[in-house]
């Protein structure tokens, strides 16, 4: 068996488990360098919601710059700049609250999320990743410019504001680099759900909506329609909203591009609300269940201001809160857009891309920037539902889960090959550069994680395949089950009925979650025969939460009736005790018979008062 976990918290295991007492964070640490450590300083950046979107801006600084801190003048002697190269003159100007006085809102927000007061942080401090990404961002918001969207927009961009005389490079050497590093980061096998939603309003024109047909067939061609690992949709939106093309129509590229080149173009209002209102639905009707869940992207590309921006906010709202597992992007294009409504279209601020124009360089640029974020988009999975997923070597995947303050155990199975999973609270990518909780199996593993005493959170989980073919199931559940350990609470709301055909009918509820302990596999029903003291036990599956025992009673007789909930390491405690009793009812619809059976019901009801 191969196993290994690290920790931040204790962790107990149900099997050998080597067990180290902290986690990863290599962006705190100087002189580290990769695209791990680059990527999961970005990535804690973006989700703070601090800053505005970068346009990927950030991530491709820094490999243009250092090449992700492996180039070795990244460190060299007498330069703090860290990977991002933050000259001590730029260093300096993220600390000038008087001629930026909008820094002091900065601050004060990277205390509450990272912990640290920037004015305390020296220019030697940016040797560590994750302040180096931070000065790189603050001088980049003190600029009265914004930050580009396209490739050769944010080249002209970087030349001008940010590379300095003393360096070597050219506009022609950030556009490689960064077409260089998007290549590496292709995963156009992954498995997404992904649903366009279309402004088709008269302001676009036809020639700018043919670019939209473009974009989105291109995209497809990226992506692995054939065996169904990508599903694509489409809403189209104007005066009004429909589902153009449902996510479960096509399986066929070819078929697929057709459709898309033959959206239709009714080029009236910019009713966004509508089409907003209509994403659930579209992944209703054509997405995957959560058994083997994938994530849900909706990418909403727009030219202007909606006609009822209340309705937009509102739609929006609804979608955000209701639909928590669709992950929103929003596009606006050309002058005419407003920011902080788009804003409120994504999920976040990071989500939000904003397009000079309508033109092919910026819909490429728009292209790779989507297939990108599919990559690391994760899923999102229900609590105590399973997960079935495969991958290749080197392939990962991303899940995200609610989590309560009681923490979740999280039970790992690899059916085929070995798994490297991470986690983290804050990350939404964990990797070997930053995580709170590491775990290497090849078998089955319980691990108990938690995120705190607050009331709600967020738990992030990445899965990468160990070995040439690997697949996996896990399950998620509320409270630490880690030690293996039968349910501690005993079936709820125990309750005896007579039916209209005479049964005897038991009725239950599971144990209180937190108390089952996983998952409850059947039933046992033991009555004792009050007079005789024989007992007589009967097994009911797990799905069903009612038995008749009308055959298992003698008529006459008196019995305690106790129902107990079995999992994988035993059962648990009894409910308490019913007392029934069989009595012979005549099939038929008599008032007698009503009347007896009132009295029958009434009699287990008092009995049951006695706690036999």
């Amino acid at each position: 068996m191969l196993l290994q976990i690290t920790s931040s918290f204790v962790i107990l295991l149900s099997c050998l488990a080597v067990v180290n007492g902290h986690g990863e964070d290599l962006t705190r640490e100087a002189n580290t360098a990769g695209s791990s450590v680059v990527e999961a300083a970005v990535g804690l950046i973006q989700g703070s919601s601090i800053f505005q979107s970068d346009n990927r801006f950030l991530r491709r600084l820094a490999y243009v710059e250092s090449k992700d801190g492996i180039d070795p003048s990244t460190y060299r002697g007498g330069y703090y700049g860290g990977i991002w190269q933050v000259d001590e003159v730029a260093f300096q100007a993220t600390k000038d609250v008087t001629t930026h006085r909008a820094l002091m809102t900065k601050y004060a927000q990277i205390r509450s999320v990272f912990g640290f007061n920037w004015t305390d942080v020296q220019w030697t401090d940016l040797s560590k990743p994750l302040y180096s990404a931070l000065a790189a961002r603050l001088f980049l918001f003190n600029l009265a410019t914004s930050i580009p969207f396209g490739i050769k927009e944010q080249a002209d961009y970087w030349m001008t504001f940010y590379h300095t005389k003393q360096g070597n490079k050219t506009v022609a050497t950030f556009v490689q680099d960064v077409q260089l590093l998007e290549r590496s980061q292709n995963c156009s096998a992954r498995a997404v759900d992904l649903v366009f939603v279309l402004d088709q309003s008269g302001s676009i024109g036809p020639s700018n909506f043919q670019l939209v047909r473009d974009l989105c067939a291109n995209l497809v061609r990226g992506f692995d329609i054939e065996t169904s690992q990508t599903r694509i949709g489409v809403i189209g939106f104007s005066s009004s909203a429909s589902i153009v093309i449902p996510l479960d129509q096509y399986n066929a590229t070819s078929a697929l591009i057709q459709a898309v080149q033959g959206i239709p173009y009714p080029a009236q209002g910019t009713d966004t609300a509508a089409g907003i209102n209509l994403i659930p639905a579209a992944f209703a009707v054509g997405g995957r269940k959560s058994l083997q869940p994938v994530p849900k992207i909706a990418v909403v590309i727009t030219d202007g201001q909606s006609n009822d921006a209340t309705a937009t906010l509102n739609a929006a709202t609804t979608l955000h809160s209701s639909y928590s597992s669709i992950t929103v992007f929003a596009v606006g294009v050309g002058s005419g857009i407003v920011y902080s409504e788009l804003t409120s279209i994504a999920s976040d601020s990071s989500k939000v891309s904003d397009l000079a124009s309508f033109s092919v360089s910026q819909f490429q640029d728009l292209q790779s920037s989507i297939s990108g974020d599919t990559c690391t988009t994760p899923a999102k999975v229900q609590v105590n539902e399973s997960v079935v997923s495969s991958m290749n070597k080197n392939t990962t995947s991303y899940f995200v889960l609610d989590i309560s303050s009681r923490g979740l155990t999280l039970q790992l199975t690899a059916k085929i090959g070995a798994l490297l999973l991470y986690t983290s609270c804050s990350l939404s990518t964990p990797n070997e550069a930053f995580y709170s909780w590491k775990l290497f199996t090849d078998a089955t593993t319980n691990i108990y994680v938690s995120c705190g005493t607050g009331n709600s959170a967020v738990l992030y989980i990445s899965v990468r395949g160990y070995m040439a073919s690997n697949s996996f199931a896990f399950t998620a559940i509320t409270g630490d089950f880690s030690t293996p350990q039968p349910p501690t609470g005993p079936p709820q709301e125990v309750t005896a009925i007579i039916t209209d055909k005479g049964e005897v009918l038991v009725q239950w509820a599971p144990p209180l979650e937190y108390r089952q302990n996983g998952y409850i596999d059947k039933y046992s029903i033991l009555l004792t025969d009050k007079e005789t003291g024989e007992e007589r036990e009967t097994f009911v599956d797990s799905f069903l939460f009612q038995y008749n025992i009308r055959s298992l009673l003698l008529s006459g007789h008196f019995y305690s009736l106790r129902v107990r909930g079995h999992n994988s390491d035993g059962y648990g405690p009894y409910s308490e005790a019913l007392a029934v009793s069989k009595v012979f009812i005549p099939f038929s619809n008599s008032g007698i018979v009503a009347d007896v059976r009132k009295l029958v019901m009434m009699a287990v009801m008092l009995l049951s008062v006695c706690n036999l």
